[in-house]
């Protein structure tokens, strides 16, 4: 069923967080919008999608990926997390909201993607690593800005100042792998991959992946 306000908000190339209001939930407008772009992208211009040169190239299938938390998700990770932790694992569950459309890559488009896919592969692991380390050094700092209040008000600004800086090494690295997130998107169609959908592979059309997104986050 159409929505001519929620298709309005997407073709003026809105953020999805806008048009979430529009739909009775967040994942019934992630689903609207990935059928409104697979519909719309259903065949592959003659021009690549990257450089926008001619491009006689067989057509590509770019497929679309996000994974969408709910209020349901959030409560069974976390209940199945408190049972996994005893048998030493993690659990997590999201709901995968995925489409595709169809799109040319000129040869040379093509293999700047698979060094991009290369770069980004690399980057993640290193930001995944500083995530992990800043986690470990600011929480203890936000609970201890807390205690300190109590028990030592002379190191509330020193508990305080490691929190705050922790907090925005934190945002910084949110922003790095949301900058891997674009770099792996071809300019014209940023208005497909909006937040949080990730370009998460590039296939020929007999489904053989040439260069795809590694995991995010």
């Amino acid at each position: 069923m159409s929505n001519l306000q929620a298709d309005s908000a997407i073709e003026s190339g809105k953020p999805l967080k806008e048009v979430v209001p529009m739909f009775p939930s967040k994942v019934a407008a992630y689903q609207y919008f990935a059928n409104s772009m697979s519909k719309r992208f259903s065949f592959a211009d003659t021009y690549c999608a990257k450089c926008g040169m001619p491009c006689k190239t067989p057509p590509l299938t770019f497929t679309w990926r996000a994974n969408l938390h709910t209020t349901k998700t959030v409560l069974v990770s976390f209940l199945f997390t408190a049972l996994a932790i005893f048998a030493h694992h993690l659990y997590s569950r999201w709901v995968v909201v995925e489409f595709a459309t169809q799109h040319r890559l000129c040869p040379a488009c093509q293999r700047d993607h698979r060094k991009r896919v290369f770069m980004v592969a690399i980057l993640q692991k290193a930001l995944f690593a500083v995530l992990i380390l800043i986690l470990f050094l600011t929480v203890p700092a936000v609970i201890f800005t807390f205690m300190a209040m109590f028990a030592a008000p002379e190191g509330t600004w020193l508990f305080l100042a490691s929190s705050v800086i922790g907090l925005a090494l934190l945002a910084l690295v949110v922003w790095g792998f949301e900058g891997c997130r674009r770099f792996l998107i071809p300019h014209s169609l940023r208005q497909v991959g909006r937040f949080p959908f990730v370009l998460y592979r590039i296939s020929e059309t007999s489904k053989q992946e040439f260069g795809g997104k590694p995991s995010a986050h």
